[in-house]
């Protein structure tokens, strides 16, 4: 078993040295700090001693926020300094981040915009599409119903007139058949006059006169037939024209009425989609407002951010040179060792972008050498070591001890 008061002499020596390594690594930025203020000061001396040439202003003159104090800077003026820079320089990598945020959107506000008015150009040239074949539609069905109700129209006048000549073959005919009785009882009667003279012995003369009057009305008779057969020819061509004409009429008027019934769907339907093309140019209008808006907003947020930026680095410019001239040149460091904040944090210092501005550097000075510091943290190292593996031997030794084993 280890003895409690063997051991507590090693745990107060690991305690002393790990305080003494942590304390050796706070210090070094303070030291460092301390020997650059030391420099600076020395270069002071020597720039005071030195007059200025002649012909030029001091810097103080020039450029007054930039005038070199009288009272020395103190190791922390110089690390506030160095967080106070840091800071803006984290300030304006954030707000340069949301600068391409907003940028991003804006771009892509505007390839929206830009794709909404091909949209509407789109639509409008449909809606002038439509309206053309609306008037196209339209001129054609006015055609073709005019056609139609021409076409009818001249059947119907065709009827007409066909009944009307019935109508006057009608009347022929009554004339001719009363005529045709007319002569049929003359002839009756030459006939009856024939016979009588025959019986009475009459001379031939006055035979021959009755046979030209009987000859004359036959042939009244047979010029009578033949127009009576004329005109009913012609009653009957007639009535079957006027049957064809009905018929032409009957299969025209459902070509009518689907015509009619053709240009009433295609009216409703471009009608229908001219609405709805209405409906998508407003719909349009109010998204391509609303993307205006934001991009406005946008524009906005990129001005004040600009400003910001722009309010930043002037800051950053016009940083106490009893401060910053002694801050060392912390680019290489950070490109490769973490910064160590106030509360121990180890903070990785953000990659700069392309469009970043590049802030202000502060004068930078030569760090001072790490040779005897690395020396002293490997010889405790080794101290520890050693410690550490004398309490181990220790330890065994009095354990064989205790068992009584012997060693070897």
């Amino acid at each position: 078993m280890l003895n409690h008061r063997m051991a507590l002499p090693f745990i107060w020596i690991l305690i002393s040295l790990l305080l003494s390594v942590w304390g050796c690594s706070q210090n070094q930025d303070t030291e460092a700090a301390a020997k650059l203020l030391q420099q600076q000061q020395q270069e002071e001396k020597q720039g005071e001693q030195a007059p200025p040439a002649a012909g030029k202003q001091t810097d103080s003159t020039t450029h007054p926020e930039r005038a070199i104090p009288t009272s020395p800077a103190t190791p922390e003026d110089v690390l506030a300094a160095r967080r106070e820079h840091q800071a803006l320089q984290e300030q304006i990598q954030s707000l340069h981040r949301q600068l391409e945020a907003l940028t991003r959107e804006k771009t892509n506000l505007e390839a929206a915009l830009s794709r909404l008015k091909d949209r509407e150009t789109a639509i409008a040239r449909q809606r002038e599409y439509l309206i053309q074949i609306r008037q196209n539609a339209r001129s054609r069905m006015r055609q073709g119903l005019s056609t139609i109700d021409s076409t009818m129209q001249q059947l119907e006048q065709e009827k007409r007139a066909l009944q009307r000549e019935i109508e006057l073959n009608r009347r022929k005919l009554d004339i001719l058949e009363k005529r045709l009785a007319a002569s049929r009882e003359e002839l009756e009667l030459y006939r009856q006059q024939k016979t009588s003279l025959l019986r009475a012995g009459a001379s031939e003369r006055e035979i021959e006169q009755v046979d030209q009057q009987i000859a004359l009305i036959e042939a009244e008779l047979t010029r009578l037939q033949a127009d009576k057969a004329a005109y009913e020819q012609s009653i009957r061509l007639n009535r079957e024209r006027i049957e064809e004409i009905e018929g032409t009429i009957a299969r025209l008027t459902p070509s009518l009425e689907a015509q009619y019934t053709q240009k009433e769907t295609v009216e409703s339907f471009l009608e229908t989609e001219l609405t709805h093309l209405e409906q998508q140019n407003t719909e349009l209008a109010v998204q391509m407002k609303e993307i205006r808006q934001r991009l406005e907003n946008v524009i906005k947020q990129l001005t004040r951010l600009e400003n910001q930026v722009a309010e930043l680095n002037a800051r950053m410019a016009t940083l106490t040179p009893r401060a910053s001239p002694t801050l060392p040149d912390t680019t290489a460091t950070r490109a490769t060792t973490p910064v160590t904040a106030e509360k121990g944090e180890r903070v990785s210092p953000p990659a700069p972008s392309e469009n970043t501005p590049v802030a202000p550097q502060l004068p930078t000075a030569p760090s001072p050498p790490a040779s005897s510091s690395s020396k002293f943290l490997w010889g405790l190292i080794i101290i520890i070591l050693l410690l550490i593996v004398t309490g181990l031997y220790l330890v065994g030794r009095k354990a064989r001890s205790a068992t009584g084993t012997p060693l070897r």
